[in-house]
């Protein structure tokens, strides 16, 4: 299997600038916030993303939006 080739983005997947993502212990990936391309809207949203599968999964949002922030596990 060929980890390095190119995918696709999950279809529920929004991506944003500024997001922050962290590899998670058991391998996937928890993905939080993010700001818009236009730069006026900052977000909440949470994903967990599974690199094997390639299923991402909508989790609840953060209980206030943000960007450029920290992740620690």
């Amino acid at each position: 299997r060929d980890l390095w080739s190119r995918k696709e983005v999950p279809h529920n997947l929004y991506l944003q600038s500024y997001s922050v993502a962290i590899g998670m212990a058991d391998g996937n990936i928890l993905i939080t916030g993010g700001l818009n391309s236009q730069f006026t809207n900052v977000t909440g949203n949470v994903y967990m993303y599974n690199h094997e599968s390639e299923i991402c999964i909508e989790k609840a949002q953060l209980n206030q939006s943000r960007y450029t922030h920290a992740l620690a596990q």
